[in-house]
């Protein structure tokens, strides 16, 4: 998976939080991924989800990214 190949980085992200649920790095990309493909609805359930996650949690940086991304999907 990788940069340029976004089905391929969905379903390893899909695959990584099928083996670890609380992962909120892999519910922050997989979000990612999704809000690019302009599938918000389920970008923002991901998204929520990668907030809230700790095992482990996402680093400063991406949980203020998440946020901002969620507000913006609130306009």
């Amino acid at each position: 998976a990788g940069i340029g190949r976004p089905d391929e980085s969905a379903r390893s992200y899909e695959e990584s939080i099928q083996l670890c649920t609380g992962n909120a790095c892999a519910y922050y990309n997989r979000g990612i991924i999704l809000q690019q493909q302009g599938r918000y609805q389920q970008a923002r359930r991901l998204l929520e989800h990668a907030t809230n996650a700790d095992a482990p949690a996402l680093p400063q940086r991406k949980r203020r990214r998440a946020e901002a991304m969620l507000a913006k999907l609130d306009e």
